[in-house]
Order: C-alpha cells, then sequence, then structure tokens
C-alpha cells in the first residue's frame, strides 16, 4: 500500500495542497515555515481511515488547534481571529486491489465537531487484511523531529502490554512524536527469552535483526554485519561492530538516532507479521522529518539508498532541507513547496543542481 495523492485543506497553515507522490522515495523539500511538517502530520491524520480498521488501536484526529486561522486588525488597537473551515484531508491509497479513497473532516473549529473518518473502503481493507492472519499487514509510523524525546507514555508498556501478542500492536503508537523504547526493549528480552525456553531461533526476532544488521552494514560500509540483540550482560539492547559491543543508550547522538528509528521500524513490520523469515519485502508508508537531523555528512550521503536497500516495498515520504540529502537522492521524487504553497516536481539534473547550490551558500532551508 502507498499514498499517490493527498490534498489538505485548511489544515494547520495549509490553505489548500494536492501532492502526487510515487511508490519509494519522496523528498520534500524547502525554507521551513512552508509546510513540509505540516503536509506529513496531515498524512498521519489520513492513516486514521486504515486504522479506524483495528480494533483497539487509537487514531490521529483533526484538533481545534489544526484549524488553519487568520487575524486581522478591526480597528487600530484590536484584532479579530477567522478560522477557515472545514478541515478536509483526502487521500488516494493504491493497493494491490486497486485505488481506496480516505477522506478525514473536521466541519469546525468548535469542540463540538469530531473528527470523522468516512474512508469506509479504507477501514474495510483494513479490517479485512487483520483478520486474516495469512494477509500481510504494513507499516506505518511517523518520526518526527522530537522521535528521541521521552514519550508521554508508555503505549506497550502500560496501556497496552497485555496485548503484545496482537499483531495489531505494531499500529500501536505509531503516529505519536516520539518513539517508545521501552516497549522496543521488551519486545526484545520477550524474544530472547521465547528463544531459550524453546531453545530454537524465533523467526521474527531473527528478520528483524536482520534487517537492522543489513541497513548499518550499508550505512558503515563495514567487512562484515554488525549484531543487535538484547543483551543479559547489560540488561539493554547492545549493538556490535568491529568485534565491540555496547548498549545503544551510550553510543553518539547520531548513532542512537538512526538505530532506534530503524529497529522501530523493523520491530513493527515484525509485530505486524509474525513468523516472517525476512521483512525487508514487506511494504508499508514510513513519514520522516528531518531525515538528516543528527546525521553526520558521510551518512547523510548513504541514508536514502540504505533505506531503499533495506526497506524495497516502502515508500518514504521524507522532509529535508540538506544539500546532501538532495543530491545522494538519486532515484527519488523531489518536490519543492514554495511560500506560495504551489509544489513544483524537480525533474531534471538541473533544477536539483540549482537547489543544491543555492542550499550550500545558506540561502535554502534556513
Amino acid at each position: 500500500m502507498w499514498i499517490k495523492e493527498i490534498t489538505i485543506s485548511n489544515y494547520k497553515a495549509i490553505r489548500e495542497m494536492n501532492i502526487s507522490f510515487r511508490p519509494g522515495v519522496n523528498l520534500l523539500i524547502g525554507d521551513n515555515g512552508v509546510g513540509k511538517t505540516s503536509i506529513l502530520e496531515a498524512i498521519t491524520v489520513a492513516f486514521g481511515d486504515f486504522i479506524n480498521g483495528m480494533s483497539g488501536v487509537a487514531k490521529k484526529g483533526i484538533l481545534s488547534s489544526d484549524v488553519r486561522i487568520d487575524t486581522k486588525m478591526i480597528s487600530d488597537a484590536s484584532q479579530g481571529i477567522v478560522h477557515y473551515t472545514p478541515i478536509t484531508i483526502r487521500t488516494v491509497f493504491n493497493t494491490e486491489e486497486g485505488e481506496k479513497i480516505g477522506e478525514v473532516t473536521k466541519r469546525d473549529e468548535t469542540g463540538k465537531s469530531k473528527t470523522r473518518f468516512g474512508g469506509k473502503e479504507v477501514s474495510d481493507y483494513a479490517n479485512e487484511k487483520a483478520n486474516n492472519l495469512d494477509e500481510e499487514l504494513p507499516l506505518l509510523c511517523y518520526y518526527s523531529t522530537a522521535r528521541l524525546a521521552p514519550p508521554k507514555r508508555e503505549d506497550f508498556g502500560t496501556v497496552s502490554k497485555n496485548k503484545l501478542n496482537d499483531r495489531r500492536c505494531g499500529y500501536i503508537g505509531c503516529m505519536e512524536n516520539n518513539l517508545d523504547i521501552k516497549a522496543l526493549k521488551a519486545w526484545c528480552l520477550k524474544m530472547e527469552m521465547a528463544a531459550f525456553q524453546l531453545q530454537k531461533e524465533i523467526a521474527e526476532y531473527q528478520a528483524f535483526k536482520e534487517i537492522v544488521a543489513n541497513f548499518m552494514y550499508r550505512m558503515n560500509d563495514l567487512e562484515e554485519k554488525p549484531q543487535i540483540a538484547y543483551s543479559r550482560a547489560f540488561e539493554d539492547i547492545a549493538y556490535t561492530e568491529n568485534g565491540e559491543t555496547i548498549p545503544i543508550n551510550y553510543l553518539s547522538a547520531g548513532y542512537q538516532s538512526l538505530l532506534w528509528m530503524v529497529m522501530d521500524m523493523a520491530f513493527r513490520m515484525a509485530i505486524l507479521n509474525p513468523g516472517k523469515k525476512s521483512l525487508n519485502q514487506c511494504g508499508g508508508i514510513v513519514l520522516i522529518d528531518e531525515i538528516d537531523m543528527h546525521l553526520h555528512p558521510k551518512w547523510q550521503w548513504k541514508i536514502i539508498e540504505a533505506l531503499q536497500a533495506s526497506f524495497p516495498n516502502v515508500q518514504f515520504i521524507l522532509a529535508t532541507h540538506s544539500p546532501i540529502i538532495i543530491s545522494s537522492s538519486k532515484d527519488a521524487m523531489l518536490l519543492q513547496i514554495e511560500r506560495d504553497q504551489t509544489i513544483s516536481e524537480l525533474e531534471d539534473a538541473a533544477q536539483k543542481k540549482k537547489i543544491v547550490e543555492v542550499g550550500f551558500t545558506g540561502n535554502f532551508g534556513n
């Protein structure tokens, strides 16, 4: 499943935008304040039509504070606030069954107006897949700029602790601004204990470790693959590279940012599709804001290629203003967001080169 098109009206600062995407990597580029993050957050709301088909999983609605506003002076010393409604997010999802239309709306800015998830064909599609254990469930997740901040609540660790055996739990907290690292650690410990008790490898845990190892192998140009596993000695998830083992929490901010994010993707894939011996063919949609955050320039050159190689069937919609990321994205769809909220696709090398040159002079993305 991937997003073919989205139309956003009156959401946050967006008047109206219509954006077409492709499978694979899509890069949202443009100055700060043009709406890149708002587009990603609108997509997380659009996911609600799919999540609506999942029993026990909370959706992200449209808040009153999400309604587009404008302030107008009505006298020399007083101003009024205008709310623009309704808020509408209409999405075309491309699936193996054809196109499915989702629509999320909020009538006005008042608390009495609730978010309406009107994409019945999307929720029916999701429900059918969730209740057929032979069907693959797509990965859906959003990584904001606050992804490494402490979570406000422990979705897996408290409220849903007893539901970890249900594969729909792979969607719990997937739209939150920060990662539930405690849940990831608890799952890895659970897998280690199951492997010990059964005296055999657990398929989805091996697949999880393999996909993370392959990703870091590509990022660091290593001679042999690194290893990731829950360490009983450290009582934590540990990373082994070039013979040195260290808990992830002791790694640099760049290593942590990258590893936790990729582990969360693989972790959710494993929960959504238990028993799979390989996860790299699973599909889904992943949103990442400021993909370049905390990344050394060397990693910025490699991140797009590593994501594509490790998750070839996942659609990535990424926001960045890193000239290095833009230069390295050979097969990505580049969408430039302008101040007037028009969107243009950079289709040729000359356009891309111009953007990169402007970026390196400091006028782009500030």
